[in-house]
């Protein structure tokens, strides 16, 4: 590998080496050891010393060598959510909350993400969330998805979160706007779904921008939700923007640019 760099294990595994590139291989005979998983899909080898053999996990020993900012109670964080992928520019040093909240922020684990629709099934806003939709509207959107009933006048519901990170690329990425991203990624993971549709996408990068709150951020400050863009005679414009999270009297204008039969797939029967 280029660039690879090695430096020796720490006391009393100075036999061994690890590297940069998340590789550890014997200090005498050079040949890298094969790592495998035994732990919900965490890397390890197996060290030995007097004869003693010890599982390491390759993580903690890739940033212990090369990952600054250890402190006494610290974690091993990946920054992508990529368990495998140990390399020392995708691990930090975090706090066991941080490391909580990083996978229910960033990563979107045990979490459900909520689509706020408006009468038509049009989409305008996006959390990543139900606590972010909270925290951004007020009240508690999961009880009215239980209940099919509005939300602050808008029909919420859950959404995968490989819809999600579809919806956000779209709009992040190629510049779609909120509902044609969300009408985009119906079809698109209804193809993917099928058995006749083909091949899979290749999967989106896990990690996405959130804000403080949990929610979507694009272009904005710390507290920002993905909100459908708005000229001031209610229509949609050419691309999402991001609106600040406002409180719970707030309302979003309409879209009505896009077609109500387009939105017929992807809207929500209450």
């Amino acid at each position: 590998m280029t660039n690879e760099i090695w430096h020796k294990c720490e006391v009393p595994y100075t036999r061994y080496e690890v590297s940069n590139q998340g590789r550890v291989r014997n200090a005498h005979t050079d040949q890298v050891l094969r790592p495998y998983d035994q732990s919900y899909g965490y890397l390890q080898v197996a060290l030995f010393y007097k004869g003693q053999r010890r599982a390491c996990y390759v993580h903690n020993l890739v940033a212990t060598a090369f990952v600054e900012g250890w402190r006494e109670g610290l974690q091993v964080n990946h920054k992508n959510g990529i368990k495998s992928d140990n390399r020392a520019e995708n691990l930090e040093w975090v706090t066991s909350s941080e490391n909580k909240q990083h996978a229910h922020d960033v990563l979107l684990l045990e979490v459900k993400p909520v689509a706020l629709l408006d009468e038509r099934g049009h989409l305008q806003w996006l959390f990543n969330s139900a606590q972010a939709c909270n925290r951004a509207m007020g009240g508690t959107v999961h009880r009215h998805i239980l209940k099919k009933c509005r939300y602050h006048g808008f029909r919420p519901r859950y959404i995968s979160v490989p819809m999600y990170r579809e919806i956000v690329h779209l709009v992040n990425v190629h510049h779609y706007t909120l509902h044609s991203a969300w009408i985009e990624a119906n079809m698109s993971l209804s193809a993917d779904e099928s058995p006749s549709g083909g091949s899979k996408r290749c999967a989106r990068s896990m990690q996405q921008s959130c804000g403080s709150n949990g929610s979507m951020q694009q272009s904005c400050g710390s507290n920002c939700s993905m909100q459908q863009s708005c000229g001031s005679n209610g229509s949609s414009g050419n691309q999402s923007t991001m609106q600040p999270a406002v409180g719970a009297d707030s309302r979003v204008c309409p879209n009505n640019t896009q077609p109500a039969a387009q939105a017929d797939e992807a809207n929500h029967n209450y």
